[in-house]
């Protein structure tokens, strides 16, 4: 970078020569003499001095002085350095190439960066993506609540899945390696596998059992965005789209409002099986061997494991359409 910071570091250097130099000017005649004029009508410093009042800090919250207009400068500079560097690196031959020759393993990468960057703040140590403050507000912890956290938590509409699913998963892998039939902390007891909202078996859960809990629910969530936004993309390029119209299709559906919103709910755990479920019904509807039909009921079966039956009924129900309107 050293032939894109010199025209900088030189102008930079020009103007602060130019302040050194006007600094270091002889005083005119006329501004000695005024200095002379003032000096001699003031008395010694050191006779009767008052005490000087202590120095006033700045109020909090009050705006933090401005750097040099030189440092800004720098800043924006190596900031569009940066950018046009990532840019011609993204856009380099090679880069293309690679892209044009596995456009689907160019798509689940970008899918994956994207998912991991939408989850990011819920990666960070001592961070974690769950609304688990609102059960401060909640009986019998109502009277513990500590001053500092706000009534019903910082989000209060993910109050179900602080006070239902994360619990689910919580018990269930404080009983690993068994599949608890029963769960005792819902009033008198309920069915825990039979409750179709435990998700026990779906395979968003699997990381909840395995890794760190509260870290691992910024996992899920990823593998969520990135289940629904890959497969969209396979499906839109099985009805023959060219691999930049399925990758905006992949980013429409997978990251759109629907399921960012339902993200922490069995909903998306289900909906994010939707464009797979298509995808292997035009499989089934095209070629009519084993391959896709055991791939379409292995599928079917991972969305009702999401948790979620009304959703299951509704892709279903399009799956069905679907495929009526491929078999014309």
């Amino acid at each position: 970078l050293h032939h894109v910071f010199e025209p900088a570091r030189a102008a930079v250097g020009d103007r602060l020569r130019r302040g050194v130099d006007a600094a270091c000017r002889p005083e005119p005649p006329e501004l000695r003499e005024v200095a002379a004029g003032a000096a001699a009508r003031v008395e010694d410093p050191r006779r009767g001095r008052e005490p000087r009042a202590p120095q006033q800090r700045p109020e909090h919250g009050a705006a933090p002085a401005k750097p040099p207009v030189a440092v800004l400068q720098l800043a924006q500079l190596l900031v569009d350095v940066v950018l046009q560097r990532a840019e011609s690196y993204a856009l380099a031959p090679p880069v293309l190439h690679a892209v044009r020759r596995r456009p689907t393993l160019a798509a689940g990468l970008l899918y994956a960066l994207l998912a991991l960057l939408m989850v990011a703040p819920a990666l960070i140590p001592g961070r974690t993506l769950s609304a688990s403050d609102y059960m401060w507000s909640a009986t019998p912890w109502e009277q513990l609540r500590p001053a500092d956290v706000r009534p019903f938590g910082a989000n209060p509409d993910l109050a179900d899945a602080a006070a239902a699913f994360q619990p689910f998963a919580q018990y269930a892998r404080a009983r690993l390696p068994e599949a608890p039939l029963w769960n005792p902390h819902v009033m008198g007891g309920r069915p825990f596998v039979g409750n179709a909202q435990s998700a026990l078996f779906s395979p968003f859960t699997l990381p909840s059992l395995l890794l760190p809990f509260w870290w691992s629910l910024g996992i899920v969530a990823a593998l969520k965005l990135w289940c629904a936004a890959f497969g969209t993309f396979l499906l839109a390029r099985a009805l023959g789209q060219r691999p930049a119209g399925a990758l905006l299709a992949g980013l429409a559906f997978g990251f759109s409002l629907y399921l960012v919103a339902w993200l922490a709910w069995p909903l998306a755990s289900v909906w994010a099986f939707l464009p797979w479920l298509l995808l292997l019904t035009d499989a089934c509807v095209r070629r009519r061997c084993i391959g896709p039909v055991a791939g379409l009921a292995a599928v079917v079966a991972l969305q009702f494991f999401g948790g979620h039956p009304e959703s299951s009924f509704h892709c279903l129900v399009v799956t069905v359409l679907f495929a009526l309107l491929r078999a014309r």
